[in-house]
C-alpha cells in the first residue's frame, strides 16, 4: 500500500463519527474528503473541529457515495440507515466500515453481506471488543473447550 492514499467519506455526524475522523487523520494512507449528515450546521461543525476545510460537506448521504474522491465509506449514522447506506456504498464500489449494528434484522444483514460479496469490496464492522484482552482471553478459553457446551450468552 506504499504511496496509496484512500479518500474517506463519513456518514452520520454523531460523536462516534468524530472518533472515526480522528483515526483516519492519524493514518497516513487516509484522507477524509467528505462528510455527510442531516444537519448542515453539524456537518460544518465536525469539519471545523477536525480541520477538514477541504472536505466536501453533504446533507444527502447519496451525494457522498457518488463522490468520486471517496473510496471508503464510514457509516456512523442511526441504526436503521446502516443497511441502505452499506448496500449503496458497496454497489458504488466503495469499501465500508459499518458501526454496529450492521443491520436490525437477519434479512438486512444478508442484504449487506450479499452486496459486499457481489461487488468485491472490503468491509469491517466497528466492533472494538474482539481486540480487548478480556475478550481475547475468553475466546482462547472457548477454543480450549474450558466452558463445555455454551447454550446462551
Amino acid at each position: 500500500m506504499t504511496g496509496t492514499t484512500l479518500g474517506v467519506g463519513v456518514i452520520g455526524m454523531s460523536w462516534v463519527a468524530g472518533e472515526h475522523v480522528k483515526a483516519y487523520l492519524a493514518n497516513p494512507h487516509c484522507n477524509v474528503v467528505a462528510l455527510a449528515g442531516s444537519s448542515a450546521t453539524r456537518v460544518a461543525e465536525v469539519a471545523s473541529n477536525h480541520g477538514l476545510h477541504d472536505a466536501h460537506q453533504y446533507t444527502d448521504w447519496h451525494e457522498l457515495i457518488r463522490d468520486p474522491r471517496v473510496q471508503v465509506v464510514s457509516i456512523c449514522s442511526t441504526n436503521e440507515l446502516h443497511v441502505p447506506q452499506a448496500v449503496a456504498a458497496a454497489e458504488a464500489g466503495k469499501h465500508v466500515l459499518i458501526e454496529k449494528p450492521v443491520a436490525l434484522d437477519h434479512a438486512g444483514f444478508r442484504r449487506v453481506q450479499d452486496a459486499i460479496e457481489h461487488h468485491g469490496v472490503k468491509s469491517q464492522v466497528g466492533f472494538e471488543l474482539p481486540w480487548s484482552p478480556y475478550f481475547q482471553s475468553v475466546h482462547t478459553m472457548l477454543n480450549a473447550d474450558l466452558f463445555g457446551a455454551i447454550h446462551y450468552a
